[in-house]
């Protein structure tokens, strides 16, 4: 009778285990699919991107590239007239940071922190009128994504 009821318990907390690595797994596939549709939503709320000018960085188009946290760089132009919250909405789309991770955008030298705009300022700020993009963007420097700002 003890082995019977020992075996039932073992049975009982196998199947247990079972169900929970389960439930671990779909809310790990939930948590997938919401972080792939918050990109998606980012990369469709980009305006879009602009041919290239003959001269890099001369006139209205700006080239920024930007180096992630996993260690990849990538590379968007922009308007001057875009907002630059497209910038922050561009780092979004490619997974550089979460729903509601707060992140900066830095330069290294001579180090410029941009700072993601928030209320009234979403409309008013511009990729142009933003000195330490331009200054990145006309340097061929990185923008460097530092989360937890």
């Amino acid at each position: 009778a003890r082995e019977a009821n020992a075996a039932r318990d073992a049975a009982r907390a196998a199947a247990e285990a079972q169900a929970e690595r389960e439930k671990q797994t779909e809310k790990e596939r939930a948590a997938s699919a919401r972080a792939a549709a918050f990109r998606a939503a980012a990369h469709a709320s980009l305006p879009p991107e602009p041919e290239p000018e003959p001269d890099p960085n001369v006139g209205d188009v700006w080239r920024a590239r930007f180096a992630l946290p996993d260690g990849t760089t990538r590379t968007r132009r922009f308007r001057a007239s875009d907002p630059l919250a497209a910038a922050f909405a561009f780092v979004r789309a490619l997974g550089g940071a979460g729903e509601r991770e707060a992140f900066d955008l830095v330069t290294r030298f001579p180090r410029a922190v941009i700072r993601e705009p928030s209320g009234e300022s979403v409309a008013r700020e511009t990729v142009g009128g933003c000195e330490a993009f331009v200054a990145a963007a006309a340097s061929g420097g990185a923008l460097f994504v530092e989360r937890g700002a």
